[in-house]
């Protein structure tokens, strides 16, 4: 079944971007070539206290910092979109 989007007013607590590399990194001429990922996530505490993180891309983040409150859209564990307050 179908899961409806969600919308609840939060506040971003937190922004992390962490890089996954592959440890037998393969080296051209003798400059490693990073084979790995970023990961962005970010983190909202809901009025209730209970915080939600989502996996989300970098460009999703880019106007976003910690303290921001406004509302959140999401489904499931999937994230929609943030509309920060006036």
């Amino acid at each position: 079944m179908f899961e409806q989007a969600v919308e609840e007013k939060a506040k971003i607590v937190a922004i992390k971007e962490s890089f996954s590399g592959n440890p037998t990194m393969n080296m051209s001429r003798n400059v490693p070539l990073a084979l790995g990922t970023t990961e962005h996530s970010i983190t909202f505490e809901k009025e209730d206290g209970t915080l939600m993180i989502f996996k989300v891309s970098e460009s999703k983040i880019e106007n976003m910092r910690t303290g921001l409150t406004g509302i959140v859209k999401y489904r499931g564990r999937k994230f929609i979109e943030f509309k920060r307050e006036s």
